[in-house]
């Protein structure tokens, strides 16, 4: 999993435990490592169920792109499956794309990464169905490994280390930095400041009010009042750096701007209450 750096404030360690409970998905998985620019998936084939003929099957992580069938998205998995022997060496099997028929019947390292339909929502599941080859009892398969190459751009998270500890704040952070690992995504860039940033990377980063951000003020400024300019003015360093920004910093002059907001609304002439700005109570 990934972690934040070490001289960042942590997560208690019970909350973190919480946090990085494995869904029940990730039992078919024995572990998962990185080579180049490939994930690869070792399966714990105890999980995979015969369901007819020659077609085995098991769950996969919903997070790499699958095969729907019926629909152009029919053939899009990069998914490989390769059948690992004692002395750990990588031997492909196929073909890949089979449909389910193929599979039950001829087999012999036929095999699909397919998902249910997007229209079924967050219900829907990833599977992989497979067979082995020349059909022997999945037992005798010494062990079994799914390849893939994850269409995601290089990421990163930005940690503000400068204001006030509030006890939620890491725990937030390490929320979003479990989700890397959901999306391909194993070593993102973790930088805290401007001069780190590395051109063309998206980096995700988060504040909070109650002096969770908070910068030296001049003398008359309002921590409030300020507030939201800050923002927008210290993520923008990175941004000039050539980071890519989630969300966008000079967004962040309305966080909170409630004058901004209104001015806002009325520039774009979106309808809402009447809104009165008291500039004085003289």
């Amino acid at each position: 999993p990934v972690t934040g750096r070490s001289s960042w404030r942590q997560v208690p360690s019970k909350d973190l435990d919480v946090i990085k409970e494995k869904p029940a998905e990730a039992a078919v998985v024995k572990h998962c490592e990185r080579r180049g620019q490939a994930l690869v998936f070792h399966l714990n084939l105890l999980k995979a169920e015969k369901v007819v003929k020659n077609a085995y099957e098991m769950p996969f992580p919903h997070f790499i792109i699958a095969d729907e069938f019926g629909s152009w998205r029919s053939r899009r998995s990069t998914l490989q499956l390769f059948i690992v022997d004692s002395h750990g060496a990588f031997h492909p099997i196929g073909p890949a794309h089979s449909s389910h028929d193929y599979i039950a019947e001829k087999g012999n390292g036929a095999y699909s990464h397919w998902r249910h339909h997007i229209t079924n929502g967050t219900h829907g599941k990833s599977m992989l169905r497979f067979s082995t080859p020349k059909n022997v009892p999945i037992k005798k398969v010494q062990g079994m490994a799914a390849v893939v190459y994850p269409m995601v751009p290089p990421m990163g998270w930005i940690e503000f280390t400068q204001g006030k500890h509030v006890n939620h704040e890491e725990l937030f952070r390490e929320m979003f930095l479990q989700t890397f690992p959901t999306v391909g995504v194993s070593r993102p860039h973790l930088i805290e400041e401007a001069s780190e940033t590395k051109s063309g990377v998206r980096y995700l980063w988060r504040v909070g009010g109650a002096h969770e951000f908070e910068l030296p003020l001049q003398e008359g400024e309002l921590y409030e009042k300020r507030l939201p300019y800050q923002i927008a003015e210290w993520y923008s360093q990175f941004s000039k750096q050539g980071g890519i920004l989630y969300p966008p910093p000079e967004t962040y002059v309305y966080y909170q701007n409630k004058v901004g907001l209104a001015n806002l609304f009325n520039e774009r002439k979106v309808k809402i209450p009447a809104t009165w700005v008291f500039s004085s109570f003289a």
